[in-house]
This record gives structure tokens, sequence and C-alpha cells, in this order.
């Protein structure tokens, strides 16, 4: 009896190490939690705490005191490669933002406008 025990122990043991790397491989399972973690995200934090929170990025990409670490949140085969990976941008080793737009088109966030024309009466 204390052999069947130990056998149905390890086999329940199998499948539940098992899920968790079934998980790392399943695409929906990654994006899923990576979209979950991307909540918990604020800004100013250290590069670190965010590789903890996130995890291991698919791609790096660092221009100058930028660095974008790109992380998989939409698995659909109908959207562009660029629209699969959602990047998390850093600026001096502090996070800056997340989201396509923040670093496709960064100068939009800081970019104030102001009319210098004075109205003449």
């Amino acid at each position: 009896m204390s052999m069947k025990k130990n056998i149905i122990f390890c086999i329940i043991l199998l499948f539940f190490t098992g899920c968790k790397s079934i998980c790392n491989l399943d695409r929906s399972c990654v994006s899923q939690r990576n979209r979950d973690n991307l909540n918990l995200l604020e800004i100013g934090m250290s590069k670190n705490d965010v590789l903890d929170i996130m995890g291991k990025p698919y791609q790096r990409e660092a221009f100058s005191d930028t660095e974008a670490l790109l992380y998989l949140t939409n698995h659909s085969a109908y959207v562009s490669d660029s629209e699969r990976y959602t990047p998390v941008v850093f600026k001096n080793e502090r996070l800056a933002g997340w989201g396509r737009n923040f670093w496709t088109y960064p100068e939009q966030k800081y970019d104030i406008k102001i009319d210098q024309r004075v109205k003449q009466e």
C-alpha cells in the first residue's frame, strides 16, 4: 500500500511541476501573465524590481540612456509582430513607462507646445 501511495504522489507531483513548464511554453498563458504583471508596475521602479515582477523579457532594445524590454502580451495570429510585444521602457535604470505608444512616440509624452504669439490690440 505504501508503494502505491508513493507512486500516486510522484504522479501528482510530476503533473503539477509539468503544468508550470507547459504554461511557460503556452503563448496565451505567457501573454496573459505578462498583461497581469504590467498592472503591478509603477513609474520610477528600479530595473531589478521590474524584472522581479515581469521576469525575463523576450527581447531587449537600447539607445543612449534609454532601454526597452519587450514582453509578449498578445499571442493572436491576427496581429503584426510589433503588436504582439509590449515594451517596458527605462531611462537611467528607472521605469519611465510602458506600451507601444510610449516607446514609438516618446516626444509626444513630453513635448509641450506654447503659442508664443501675442495678440495686439
